[in-house]
């Protein structure tokens, strides 16, 4: 076997034992086991690092980012995630870039910076409409309403309530199971009483 071919499976596993390991930590994350995901997302990042893909790194440091905010680590995960939305968009990943922009929102909102987390959630959810991804639309007017309701806009906040169960339903409609709703990440959606 000559270097090159080395060098490629070399590569080959260490993608393999990346895409593994967020497989793993993706389900502690939807199992709101986030210490758990925190772990695994650091060795899925190391594991990028090693493999020297861009992509992987990227969406590494996204993921261990959103944990870093479900942690309570916000202004470091704010940071962050600024940064990575913007790098997300200039390789073209508009899915994750919105994500990034969901979760900077949701650590916004968590430092009470309200204004600045409608803001943002406005264009996320914009932008989750052009790419059609209910999932994340959902999560945006689930936050947004959030943000609303705390900023002492009960009133307008209930319409995204009601958006965000909306399209949450539909998305379960779809996935012909309920465990979509068990989700830490859309869970929210159902566990307050809004219309």
């Amino acid at each position: 076997m000559g270097l090159d071919a080395a060098a490629n499976e070399t590569s080959c596993r260490r993608r393999y034992s990346f895409k593994n390991a967020q497989t793993i930590a993706l389900g502690s994350f939807y199992r709101g086991d986030y210490k758990a995901a925190a772990g695994i997302y650091d060795q899925a990042l190391e594991s990028a690092m090693h493999a020297g893909d861009a992509q992987l790194i990227l969406i590494s440091k996204v993921n261990v980012a959103r944990v870093a905010v479900k942690l309570g680590r916000l202004p470091v995960a704010a940071a962050s995630l600024r940064k990575l939305s913007q790098d997300a968009d200039s390789i073209g990943l508009k899915y994750v870039s919105v994500e990034c922009s969901m979760y900077l929102a949701e650590a916004l909102l968590d430092m009470k910076n309200y204004e600045a987390a409608r803001k943002g959630l406005e264009g996320a959810i914009s932008r989750s409409e052009k790419l059609d991804a209910r999932g994340l639309l959902a999560q945006n007017h689930y936050l947004l309403a959030r943000a609303l309701e705390l900023s002492g806009n009960a009133a307008e906040a209930q319409g995204h309530y009601k958006q965000a169960r909306t399209i949450a339903d539909d998305v379960q409609k779809e996935a012909h199971t309920d465990t979509i709703l068990k989700r830490s990440d859309l869970s929210p959606i159902y566990s307050q009483n809004h219309p």
